[in-house]
């Protein structure tokens, strides 16, 4: 008799236990969202200065080529430093761009992007899987940190 009880409490502990998957409670969760921009510090090698804050450069003497689309370029500034940014409609893939600043600087980039593992609040959400710039790859796990590029 006991040890019936005692597999009847499992069962109904394991019944009653147990969230179904779809159970996620996402209402006090922030996602990143999918990827929209690809951003960039561009500092001077020797003063370590960004080239935009100093003025040595402009978005004008910024040229991209490459990608899938459309892309956009431009600065952003976040009244701490300017970022440069790419902005296409990225997807699941691999990108490659040739990207100059003056006369002087041109770097390659290369990065490919994957979807975050499903389920859960935040799954199936468009990342940067690596990321190649100037001969250098970072590996990012479902986050990005904004690399800083060295120019002349």
């Amino acid at each position: 008799m006991i040890k019936k009880a005692i597999i009847l409490l499992y069962v109904l502990c394991a019944g009653f236990c147990c969230k179904e998957p779809n159970d996620d409670d996402c209402s006090t969760v922030l996602c990143v969202a999918n990827l929209q921009t690809v951003s960039f510090i561009i500092v001077n090698a020797d003063t370590k200065e960004n080239v935009f804050s100093s003025e040595k450069y402009s978005i004008e003497d910024v040229t991209v080529t490459g990608g899938h689309n459309s892309i956009t370029v431009e600065l952003f500034d976040n009244s701490e430093t300017i970022f440069l940014q790419l902005s296409e409609n990225f997807d699941v893939g691999t990108y490659t761009y040739a990207i100059s600043i003056g006369e002087a600087n041109e770097f390659d980039l290369n990065f490919v992007t994957e979807r975050s593992p499903p389920g859960g609040c935040c799954g199936n959400t468009l990342t940067i899987k690596t990321m190649e710039v100037q001969g250098i790859v970072h590996n990012f796990d479902y986050s990005y940190q904004i690399p800083t590029i060295l120019v002349e």
